[in-house]
């Protein structure tokens, strides 16, 4: 017979913390929510950098400080730290309202900067991109939408992709937001596993390692594509290079000979053209430029084998009727426009394949303002030359062409006149060996012209001044020598003198005497 026994149990029990609990999974849901929310975080920045990159393009400032000898890896750069700074201080923002949230407790902050930093740069290596093959910043607009919606698609894209072991790679080594997503992913997951996660330990977990690199290989392909693009493609002017460019610089002997210019010359005997100076070098040979543009498919030939020579401490007069080819001409001397047949030679050197070099001794200013409207007039002044490398006094600058009292205006607070004025001095700044003058006086009154004329006739001296202007009586006081184009070709080329007496222009004084 089996007698009953009887045992004591201790039993304990505590309330669970139901607001612990349920802050636990709010955070877990703002975590769920994290990847899509940094995903588009820096959307805005990449909208906005396209728009204002294509802005200057369209605007032809880029272009304007590209032919003085801008470096175009400096003007990527300016733009890189502009938007690399703003980036890091909205990185470091996420992170501390991150931090402070709780959202990421095993995982260091500085593995969530360093991580967001690179893929807002990669972002904006997007907007590099994209800005080479847009030219109209309605277009950029546009192509604004485009991106949200693609970068929304990307989302979902990670999703399917990543369970694919031979797309998945690809994607997380060439597209960011995929990159960033997996890197999210994987940092979520470990601080739900209570893996402490840091810079130093971050290359030990496989996975993490690949999102990791991914980002920054995306970053590197981006950008290499931007550099490569802005030279094979034409931005605005004739600056690109070959496909293959960085094959055959590698092989390209930078001490090659100077290719002369000493061909026959088509104008030979011309009875209107004035032969050229005996025993004196030309500064600037125009040799045999013909340029011919397409028009619904038909050829038109604007200029036919422009063919002259100009000579240092002479301003150089370009005349002739609405398109007679003057702009075009000194599009092609300045490299906007490449010839469809003929060479530009500076100093005995060729413009084609010396441009950079060539382009850091000009002086241009074009038709149109090329102002930048959030830069006042004395910054603009600083801006010209430091690309020239030089300092100037800004007030003696400006106190030459009466704007002294205009230094902290903007450009666009300015009178047509006294903005050609500002464009000739930046023009002139730093004393360049070429100056190119598209119609300078157009808009000034006679008293501004007559300044203008004194300013160029000082500053001529060392240097070869090349002027286009509609002005008869502008041209004969103002320019040495002088060139006027019709239909294509060369009418007449000489000093004032002789083509007075090729075109019988001359004055007959009679004395009468009566006793």
């Amino acid at each position: 017979m089996i007698s009953p026994t009887s045992q004591d149990f201790n039993i304990s029990y505590t309330l669970l913390d139901r607001n612990s609990f349920v802050q636990k999974t709010k955070e877990n849901n703002i975590q769920d929510l994290l990847p899509l929310f940094i995903l588009f975080y820096f959307i805005p920045c990449v909208c906005n950098l396209l728009v204002f990159l294509v802005i200057e393009k369209e605007s032809k400032i880029k272009e304007s400080l590209v032919i003085i000898g801008l470096k175009k890896t400096s003007f990527w750069i300016s733009w890189a730290i502009t938007y690399g700074f703003i980036i890091l201080i909205s990185s470091m923002v996420v992170t501390a309202v991150m931090t402070f949230c709780e959202l990421f407790v095993y995982i260091h902050w500085s593995v969530v900067i360093v991580s967001m930093v690179i893929y807002g740069l990669s972002c904006c290596s997007l907007s590099f991109i994209l800005s080479t093959l847009v030219n109209k910043s309605r277009t950029a607009h546009t192509l604004s939408v485009g991106i949200i919606v693609s970068f929304f698609a990307m989302y979902f894209l990670e999703m399917y992709v990543k369970k694919d072991p031979v797309l998945y790679p690809i994607f997380l080594f060439t597209a960011s937001p995929i990159s960033l997503l997996s890197l999210l992913n994987y940092l979520i997951r470990y601080d739900e596993q209570r893996i402490y996660i840091n810079l130093l330990n971050l290359f030990h977990e496989p996975g993490l390692r690949s999102s990791f690199l991914g980002l920054i290989c995306t970053f590197i392909f981006y950008l290499l594509i931007a550099i490569y693009l802005d030279n094979v493609l034409p931005q605005g002017n004739n600056f690109y290079k070959k496909w293959h460019f960085f094959i055959t610089d590698l092989f390209r002997n930078k001490k090659q000979a100077s290719v002369h210019s000493n061909q026959q010359r088509i104008h030979h005997h011309h009875p209107y053209i004035q032969e050229d100076p005996k025993g004196i070098t030309p500064a600037v040979v125009i040799k045999n430029i013909s340029k011919t543009f397409r028009v619904k498919g038909e050829p038109i030939e604007i200029l036919k084998y422009i063919d002259f020579n100009a000579y240092y401490n002479e301003i150089f007069a370009i005349l002739g009727h609405n398109g007679a080819g003057k702009t075009t001409l000194m599009n092609i001397m300045t490299g906007i426009l490449s010839p469809t047949h003929g060479e530009v030679y500076y100093d005995d050197l060729p413009m084609t394949g010396h441009e950079t070099e060539i382009c850091k001794q000009f002086g241009y200013s074009p038709q149109f303002d090329t102002f930048n409207n959030s830069l006042t007039v004395g910054e603009h002044v600083t801006l010209f030359s430091g690309i020239k490398g030089i300092k100037v006094d800004v007030d003696s600058v400006l106190k030459e062409i009466d704007l002294a009292n205009k230094k902290n205006h903007f450009p666009s607070e300015l009178s047509g006149g006294q903005k050609r004025k500002l464009c000739i001095t930046l023009a002139l700044l730093g004393s360049p060996k070429y100056v190119f003058l598209d119609e300078p006086t157009t808009g000034l009154d006679p008293y501004s012209r007559k300044n203008i004329w004194e300013l160029l006739s000082r500053k001529k001296k060392g240097c070869v001044i090349f002027v286009t202007t509609h002005y008869m009586d502008e041209a004969d006081l103002l320019a040495d020598r002088k060139m006027i184009i019709a239909n294509g070709n060369i009418s007449c080329l000489g000093t004032s003198l002789f083509l007075k007496q090729q075109f019988n222009m001359n004055y007959t004084l009679d004395i009468h005497c009566h006793d």
